[in-house]
């Protein structure tokens, strides 16, 4: 199963995630590793942010990387929030952190 455009909703098939990042040709899509308890990654700035970008058809999916560890293993990500940013097909741009560069360029996606 996979959720579109529902940041409260977590991945559940890195298969089928995989297979939409290849595919879909609706672009943009964030991929959004992130954690239970991960604190940064609940901040109500970024919330807001992920929400608005999701109204303005932006594809966002959350991945928990406790649940897809290997996953995020391969991928090196060793610090969360991390958003894989597909403008079109092929490499993501790679943003960490919720800092106000993070934000502001999470935030210029649709431009």
């Amino acid at each position: 199963m996979i959720v579109i455009n529902d940041i409260n909703k977590m991945i559940i098939s890195i298969k089928d995630l995989n297979e939409l990042v290849v595919k879909d040709s609706d672009y943009p899509i964030i991929i959004n590793f992130t954690a239970t308890w991960c604190g940064p990654c609940s901040l109500k700035s970024l919330k807001n942010l992920l929400e608005e970008l999701s109204e303005k058809g932006v594809k966002i999916f959350k991945v928990d990387i406790d649940q897809f560890d290997e996953y995020a293993s391969s991928l090196g990500i060793n610090s969360i929030p991390r958003f894989h940013i597909y403008k079109k097909k092929g490499i993501p741009e790679v943003l960490n952190g919720t800092s106000e560069d993070t934000l502001r360029k999470l935030s210029e996606i649709t431009n």
